[in-house]
């Protein structure tokens, strides 16, 4: 900026003081001044008022002072204050400076100011000579604006261990040699302040910082090139600092790699945390639930440890649903049934716990979706493949091996695969041959699954699904010293085995074609085989072929009204063939092929007619094409007697309703009712065509259920049901006398009837940074009705009482602990009064009194697990230890008891010590 005072005076008077001031313009300069603002040279004219004149001076031409570089380095500002002789052709003919900065600043003012060019001052019609007073302003604007907007220094933050991306990590870049970069032409703090205020980053206290954006990369524009410090902060993960350096003419692209808190996987067990609909649905999420001790790292299995569900024997894959069957309760996979859940001795699941995204788990009391079940419904729900990167796992452990992998093919196109195998039975087979140890029984158990699964997304809101999932189990057990019954039956005599394997190919459409309406599709295929003998005594095989295709359409009316239609169809056609031991010594062989199915159709509504009330009622009617018998023409909610509801087609109508009242943000009363039915199980015998009754009805059942949820706090809640299941049309054996009296072979009647009743609690701590868990109890009946005492007895598995607590605990430096401790009531068995020995038939003939009246002592045991992970940059290694039943040396939990030969004393079964260890490398 400059400025001009005009004053008048006659042209000699100027001369002599024009030459005067042009012989002190070197002798008067002014002190110099630092300023932190970019240079930049203006001028404004301000002139003196004057009667004389006609008219002012006006700058013509302005010249720029050139000031030195490492003086605009230094960021030296200011203003020079100059007097200036202009005569009459508008020409500077001296100048004197009142005011200076430096001696070398003002030299290079003063010699541009003299090459200035006025338009002549006007005194009565004549130009005139004037004196001036300019100021002449020095800034740093010109080269601040000079400074160019280029990326030189960019990369990449990915989660160490997993190579995950991070997203909005805050990067911030140190200048720790300030010096380094001689090709600056403005101070350094003055530069940073410009560069700070480009796109994307920011100056603060003398750090440049920037954030990742959703693939990890950040990006820094016009570094000075040095030596500088970077940290990445962001919460979950640890500081980190890494020193680095920004070259000059070159664009800097790193990778950093930051450590996570924990790597737990944490997306712990979470209890209807979705829209809530059922009263009793608990669905778990699978990542962190594999970390509970007792079950092998095998997320299915930790249904055993929820309210509602008994505890199984050692070696049993059994899933006892308040107190009903297995065959009571439906297992699916993405909505299609699943022939088998766990691989023998329950063990494992036949899926891999990772391939999975939830579990959702109904014990009783659920709505229309779900057919032909008398009991629960257990939904496999898979997922997709990831679509970041490729990434996997191999673990080892002392029972199998797993092998996963998933990564995507392309935006839209992702693929899922993994293989498990396992190789205890070969190291037992491999002991027994061993001369070291002479063993009278070997045993060779075996398991094998896989997976491939392509997930597609065409556009958005519509998702398509194909897997292929496969799974064969076998066992053998070889007794040399049992010779069997008959090479007819089986060459090997000497031994008991058996396989059972399966192929299943799924495939899904899910669509959202607005915000009111979306559709998902199911469809299935399932290839079963089946084979076993033992001792020669009995040989059976199977071989079957399952058809499925489920649909489910939603239509949402308003934010109070929604509305949900589907359908499902299942077919299976089953051959079956056996050879069976007849008691004059000679073999039954019967050979069949059955055609089963079942056609069902739902709708249900959700209606809200108040924000704090939910009613849910639905309705569905499924056929049943292997049963010949008059169905049911509306839904039966007792056995009706004074009342022919039996006019129907083969199939029967369900109704259920579901209602959740808000009393308030964290307590909900909540309260269902419905009727449920199935084909007669196990289906394969009650409806076999040598023995079986195909005119038996459908089981049916009806459940009352009601809750009480209470969000405690922000992590802990409590959840109480109490529930009450009346099942009857069950299928039961004839009696002797009713045999004898028939004249056909059906061994079966509907006779049966079955009640359970009891009350479940769930307290649960959902994850923090430390410790999740919950406290598992339920109260619980389960009775049959005996037709040959007509009194109720106790079903044997009734466990009336089941208190689980499970915990996780996170330590530092990536250890974690984790317990189970269970107390359970013993199951219940019959006991034998006396026994005689009959000489004829060279055996004791035991005397039962009151079915399952006595019980075993109660069920105690407490599992520990421990994990350790290590990180590495592009990998993770982990170590870990299952430990079951660690309180065997101080109490011993009996799993059965059995009466000797003659029937007089005792002997029971108790549950061992079973540790397992095994590594796991994840990339």
């Amino acid at each position: 900026m400059h400025s001009i005072h005009l004053q008048l005076t006659t042209i000699l008077i100027s001369l002599f003081v024009g030459n005067l001031y042009a012989q002190d313009t070197l002798e008067n300069p002014a002190p110099a001044t630092s300023a932190y603002n970019s240079l930049e040279i203006s001028a404004d004219t301000l002139l003196e008022e004057s009667s004389g004149l006609e008219k002012e001076p006006q700058l013509i031409s302005f010249i720029k002072a050139k000031i030195p570089q490492e003086y605009i380095r230094k960021g030296i500002t200011g203003t020079v204050n100059l007097d200036l002789l202009v005569d009459s052709t508008g020409a500077v003919d001296s100048l004197y400076i009142t005011k200076g900065i430096d001696p070398v600043i003002d030299s290079a003012v003063a010699a541009a100011v003299r090459q200035f060019t006025f338009s002549p001052a006007v005194s009565d019609g004549q130009p005139v000579a004037v004196i001036l007073s300019y100021e002449y302003t020095i800034t740093l604007d010109d080269e601040i604006h000079t400074i160019e907007e280029y990326v030189n220094f960019s990369g990449t933050v990915l989660e160490k261990g997993t190579r995950t991306p991070v997203r909005d990590a805050d990067i911030a870049v140190f200048f720790t040699d300030t010096t380094a970069d001689t090709t600056l032409k403005i101070p350094f703090g003055i530069y940073l302040q410009k560069i700070g205020t480009f796109k994307n980053q920011i100056l603060s206290d003398k750090w440049i910082i920037t954030q990742t954006d959703s693939t990890g990369k950040f990006f820094f524009k016009s570094l000075a090139t040095g030596p500088v410090r970077v940290n990445i902060t962001l919460l979950g993960y640890e500081p980190f600092s890494s020193m680095d350096t920004v070259f000059p003419n070159e664009s800097v692209d790193i990778t950093y790699r930051i450590q996570r808190t924990d790597y737990s996987d944490n997306e712990i067990v979470v209890y209807g945390k979705a829209e809530p609909k059922e009263v009793a649905r608990r669905t778990l999420t699978v990542k962190e639930i594999r970390k509970i001790p007792g079950f092998s790292g095998d997320a299915v299995k930790v249904i055993q440890a929820l309210p509602g569900v008994a505890r199984p024997s050692i070696g049993g894959g059994a899933i006892v649903v308040r107190g009903s069957p297995t065959w009571d309760s439906k297992f699916y996979l993405d909505g299609i049934e699943i022939p088998q859940l766990y691989h023998f001795g329950g063990v494992k699941s036949t899926y891999l716990s990772d391939a999975l995204g939830s579990i959702d788990f109904y014990p009783g009391g659920f709505g229309v979706r779900y057919g032909s079940t008398l009991a629960g419904a257990i939904e496999l729900k898979s997922r997709p493949a990831t679509q970041e990167k490729a990434k996997g796992f191999v673990d080892v452990n002392l029972l199998d091996a797993t092998a996963f992998v998933e990564s995507p093919v392309s935006k839209k196109v992702g693929i899922t695969a993994s293989v498990r195998r396992s190789y205890f039975g070969d190291i037992l087979k491999s002991i027994t041959k061993s001369e070291l140890f002479e063993l009278p029984v070997t045993v060779m158990p075996y398991y094998f699954d896989y997976l491939i699964r392509t997930d597609f997304t065409p556009v958005d809101n519509h998702n398509l699904f194909v897997s292929l999932f496969g799974s064969k189990d076998k066992l053998e057990l070889i007794a040399p010293f049992i010779r069997g019954g008959s090479k007819e039956i089986d060459e090997l005599s000497d031994r008991l085995n058996q396989m059972v394997g399966f192929t299943m190919v799924t495939g899904g459409a899910d669509s959202k074609f607005s915000e009111k309406t979306s559709n998902s599709l199911r469809f299935g295929f399932v290839n079963n085989t089946q084979s076993g003998s033992i001792f020669g005594f009995v040989k059976f095989g199977s071989a079957s072929r399952e058809y499925s295709l489920k649909d489910q359409f939603t239509y949402k009316i308003s934010d109070k009204l929604k509305l949900t239609a589907g359908f499902d169809l299942w077919m299976e056609n089953s051959k079956q063939r056996s050879a069976l031991p007849a008691p004059d010594n000679t073999f039954v062989y019967d050979t069949s092929e059955y055609d089963l199915g079942l056609v069902g159709a739902y709708l249900e509504c959700q209606y809200r007619p108040i924000q704090k009330l939910q009613l849910i009622p639905g309705i569905r009617y499924d056929y049943y094409k292997e049963l010949q018998y008059d169905g049911g023409i509306v839904p039966e909610l007792w056995k009706y007697t004074d009342f022919n509801n039996r006019r129907g087609i083969s199939g029967e109508p369900s109704l259920r309703i579901t209602t959740r009242y808000s009393l308030s943000k964290d307590h909900t009363l909540k309260a269902a009712v419905g009727t449920y039915n199935q084909t007669p199980q196990p289906s394969l015998l009650t409806i076999n065509k040598s023995f079986g009754n195909p005119y038996l009805p459908a089981s049916k059942a009806r459940h009352i259920v009601a809750g009480y949820e209470w969000q405690i706090t922000e992590l802990i809640s409590a959840d109480v049901q109490v529930y009450h299941n009346q099942q009857w049309d069950i299928p039961e054996f004839y009696t002797d006398a009713e045999l004898a009296q028939r004249k056909d072979p059906s061994l079966f009647n509907e006779k049966g009837e079955n009640r359970m009743y009891g009350l479940e609690i769930l307290l649960k701590h959902d994850q923090n940074d430390k410790l999740f868990g919950w406290i598992a109890y339920t109260l619980a009946r389960s009775e049959g009705y005996d037709l040959k005492t007509n009194t109720w007895s106790l079903y044997n598995r009734d466990q009336t009482h089941n208190l689980q607590l499970v915990l996780n605990y996170r330590l530092k430096k990536q250890w974690e602990i984790g317990t189970r401790i269970r107390y359970i009531s013993g199951n219940p068995y019959t006991p034998v009064l006396y026994s005689t020995n009959n000489t004829t038939e060279r055996l004791y003939e035991a005397t039962r009194g009151e079915p399952n009246s006595l019980r075993n002592d109660p069920f105690f045991q407490v599992d520990l697990r421990v994990d350790k992970k290590f990180i590495y940059n592009k990998w993770m290694f982990s170590l870990y230890i299952d430990l079951q039943n660690v309180s065997y040396p101080f109490y011993k939990s009996p799993e059965f008891t059995f009466y000797n030969f003659d029937a007089k004393s005792t002997a029971t079964l108790y549950s061992p010590f079973i540790p397992s260890f095994g590594v796991r490398a994840e990339f």
